[in-house]
């Protein structure tokens, strides 16, 4: 019998990913730096405790070989669900025999490096924000004096974060060189200077086999947190025949992956300008995305469709997706965001409050 072992099992998207799988009859084990939101599941038959995956690469992974031999003679798949994929991909060769859909961590770092996707657009002729590489200081006064001048308002963006972490709004060049030296103080150089597109937030969403586009799925963020520079709290799923501003970013995204011959789950955030009638992409994301629970609840289940690719088994697209679907990603950014959302909830308060306290009372006792 199959069993999956879930790594990132600190975050909620490991949470989804177990119920789902669990679901379907399948053996969920995970591993979490530090005691979170799969490790009291119900969900996970056992939740393992790792080292840090960035400070402690190596012991990590030596972590994952250790629990791996606990379960020898059983047919075991990882799936990374957060950011320690990028250490897993580094070291496939530490795993022979274990299946995990990933294709390459050079692949994984050209989609979740802002820098290199941007330049990876530009090849395939996609259009991107304007934006500049801040390597030094000296990099800055060289943006400010340049005849190719980025106009205001713009965005600072730390090159490797993700979620929204870091990134700021700047209104002026007085703002521009006050939120520069936070940034360099935080997260250190470099990182990007890009134009800021007003506009609809969406998120594509994909699975690969191979270099072969399996299955697509498009939702729009509807409120971010922190408000313009967060990840999505509140989301609605689309499709082309009602959104069909949506086609040119699915086009762009199937350009992308088909070019890296893509393998596994992928995300890529854009931003839609309805004055233009233009989309840009932002930035992508090569692994599970924050708000997966929208996913399958539209009906395209990437937990179980991962697995089944990861265990050469039939993936079964032939789905309808619901478009119309919402789901809150969470909800502490919602009535800073759009006062008009919440005025949403308020009116359906009591289904609303139902709902909620079902949910608070799930992620607790699941």
């Amino acid at each position: 019998m199959t069993t999956v072992l879930l790594t990132g099992g600190e975050n909620l998207v490991s949470l989804v990913l177990a119920k789902s799988l669990h679901s379907k009859g399948v053996t969920v084990l995970t591993s979490s730096s530090e005691r979170g939101a799969s490790s009291f599941s119900k969900y996970s038959r056992k939740d393992y405790i790792c080292q840090d995956y960035v400070s402690e690469e190596k012991e990590y992974i030596e972590k994952i070989q250790e629990i791996l031999t606990h379960h020898d003679g059983q047919d075991i798949i990882i799936i990374p669900t957060g950011r320690e994929i990028y250490a897993i991909a580094k070291n496939l060769d530490r795993f022979p025999g274990i299946k995990i859909p990933i294709k390459s961590y050079d692949n994984l770092t050209t989609v979740g490096h802002k820098e290199k996707l941007t330049q990876l657009a530009k090849e395939l002729g996609i259009q991107t924000p304007k934006s500049r590489k801040i390597n030094s200081k000296r990099s800055i006064e060289q943006i400010l004096e340049s005849n190719e001048q980025l106009n205001f308002p713009l965005m600072i963006k730390p090159i490797n974060e993700a979620g929204g972490d870091g990134i700021q709004v700047v209104s002026d060049k007085q703002d521009l060189e006050k939120k520069i030296e936070i940034t360099s103080n935080e997260f250190g150089f470099p990182f990007l200077v890009q134009e800021y597109i007003p506009g609809g937030d969406y998120c594509v969403t994909c699975l690969y086999k191979e270099g072969e586009l399996q299955t697509m799925m498009t939702y729009r963020n509807l409120a971010q947190f922190p408000p313009k520079t967060g990840m999505g709290c509140l989301s609605l799923a689309v499709t082309r025949n009602r959104n069909p501003e949506i086609g040119e970013m699915e086009k762009a995204v199937k350009k992308i992956c088909d070019h890296l011959e893509w393998h596994g789950v992928a995300e890529f955030d854009f931003r839609y300008d309805p004055d233009e009638q233009k989309s840009y992409l932002l930035e992508g994301n090569p692994r599970i995305w924050g708000n997966i629970n929208l996913s399958v609840k539209s009906g395209v289940d990437y937990p179980y469709l991962l697995y089944c690719l990861a265990a050469d088994k039939e993936l079964n697209t032939d789905f309808n997706i619901k478009s119309g679907t919402i789901d809150c990603h969470y909800l502490s950014g919602i009535s800073i965001n759009d006062p008009k959302v919440m005025l949403f909830y308020l009116v359906k308060l009591p289904g609303f409050m139902k709902k909620m306290v079902k949910k608070t009372y799930h992620l607790i006792f699941s």
